[in-house]
């Protein structure tokens, strides 16, 4: 999954928008050839602008025709524009054929591009929005269609099998004396819900929802008919990133479980020391909401679609790591929090440089290990609970920590009832080590909601853990 955070920006984004017949009066806009520019005309356009703003004269852009690539069968949309300029910065918005609105996909950019990995077969139109003190520019709006598969993706070889040859019988092998047995070691039994315990619970799999953008807690829990033991909130960074201690959590009793997603700064920025202000006053927030919270930046860092991947522009790997352990100390005395390191089931791109191991920050920073995986958004390649997460299962339990699957779901289909009961019920307890989970309840890239359908709700619900 590798846009969760650029949407749920979207829907906390501080601008002012309005569409339709604009008057622009010394606003910058873009004209037919994707040029920004400064005027004070009035035209007729599907033009969004920031209400009440004078913007900057910028310079010239281009949001140049995107293009459409595909990695082992997942489609991804290439975005680019002109050369970046000091104290601008870039969003990104989309609106799908189709649908409504234009949400915001990636704000507080300073390069010159941007990957949108969240898309499906369908036609999708892009606009850039530039920002800085003086107000807010916007390009031409650039549309691409996605295909439903690509014939240029080029499909995972399969090697061709090694004829194995028939073994020579070996020779009668020569007596030898009956050795005296030694005891057999004390077999190590696998643990069971090993760690630290979630919400106080240690008999059965621990389970939440990140409830969706249009629904409550409480709404939810009375949907599903019954209470959760954590509830997942997505909060970004710096000035859009308050601690969320407003959702009630603590007072239900119940884990505040936090994906806080570093939009708008860089490992090498929080190393350097730059951030320390915010972050103290963030984990101030924390230890006065006294609630138990868990915390998981730097989520799906081995997934090239978030900012802070270690493959992207100037991280690495090791810059994640050393960004994550100079947050965790900053935390000191905040007793109240737990650390939860989430990496995505799948590594995209997966190559060695970009292995889930490498982003290890080491037993005394982590209290939980995290793994998200979802089935879809098409179900064209539907996959099981083990073919999601049983390879990432069995490389982060070496960790020595509990994991949970920190974020999941199915798309829309008729499988999906069956999918819910056979994951939530059989499959995740195959695997001792994990103790619990957490559905991603939205309608996004797909219809990952528990109620997209009455069989899908129903079978939800009577795989609540009890």
């Amino acid at each position: 999954m590798m846009t969760l955070g650029a949407f749920l920006f979207s829907l906390f984004s501080p601008l002012s928008m309005t569409a339709g017949n604009v008057s622009l009066n010394s606003i910058t806009y873009a004209d037919a050839s994707g040029v920004f520019r400064s005027s004070g005309g009035s035209r007729s356009s599907n033009v969004f602008r920031s209400s009440g703003a004078t913007s900057p004269a910028y310079k010239p852009y281009v949001l140049n025709a995107p293009s459409v690539t595909f990695v082992n069968g997942k489609p991804k949309v290439t975005l680019s524009w002109g050369a970046s300029v000091s104290g601008v910065t870039y969003s990104v918005t989309r609106n799908r054929s189709q649908v409504t609105g234009w949400p915001t996909i990636a704000q507080g950019l300073t390069a010159q591009g941007y990957i949108d990995t969240a898309v499906s077969a369908g036609t999708y139109s892009y606009q850039i929005m530039a920002t800085n003190s003086l107000g807010t520019g916007f390009s031409s709006i650039q549309t691409v269609t996605v295909p439903s598969n690509s014939s240029s993706s080029t499909p995972t070889p399969i090697p061709t099998p090694v004829p194995v040859p028939t073994p020579t019988p070996a020779p009668a092998p020569t007596p030898v004396p009956t050795p005296v047995p030694t005891p057999a070691p004390t077999p190590i039994p696998t643990p069971v819900n090993t760690g630290t315990a979630i919400n106080g619970v240690t008999n059965r799999l621990v389970w939440g929802a990140y409830v969706g953008s249009g629904q409550t807690a409480s709404g939810f829990e009375s949907l599903v008919g019954h209470k959760m033991d954590v509830q997942a909130v997505f909060t970004g960074w710096g000035s859009n990133g308050g601690f969320p201690s407003g959702f009630g959590t603590k007072e239900r009793g119940e884990t505040l479980f936090v994906y806080w997603e570093q939009f708008g700064t860089t490992p090498d920025a929080i190393i350097s020391g730059s951030q320390d202000a915010y972050i103290k006053q963030f984990a101030a927030s924390a230890k006065a909401y006294g609630g138990p919270v868990i915390l998981a930046p730097f989520h799906e860092m081995n997934g090239d679609w978030t900012p802070w991947c270690g493959v992207v522009g100037n991280n690495t790997p090791e810059k994640v790591v050393q960004a994550w352990q100079h947050i965790h100390n900053l935390f000191a005395g905040v007793n109240n929090v737990k650390w939860a390191w989430v990496a995505n089931a799948d590594s995209v791109p997966n190559t060695s440089a970009n292995a889930i191991s490498r982003y290890w920050p080491g037993a005394s920073y982590v209290d939980y290990v995290g793994l998200d995986g979802f089935n879809g958004p098409s179900f064209s390649s539907s996959r099981s609970f083990d073919s999601l997460f049983a390879d990432a299962i069995a490389e982060v339990q070496g960790f020595g920590k509990p994991i949970v699957i920190t974020s999941t779901a199915a798309a829309q289909n008729a499988g999906k009832p069956a999918w819910i009961t056979n994951t939530l019920t059989v499959a995740i307890k195959k695997y001792p080590s994990v103790i619990g989970w957490i559905w991603f309840n939205e309608n996004k890239e797909a219809n990952w909601l528990v109620n997209s359908d009455a069989a899908s709700l129903a079978a939800f619900k009577a795989a609540i853990p009890s």
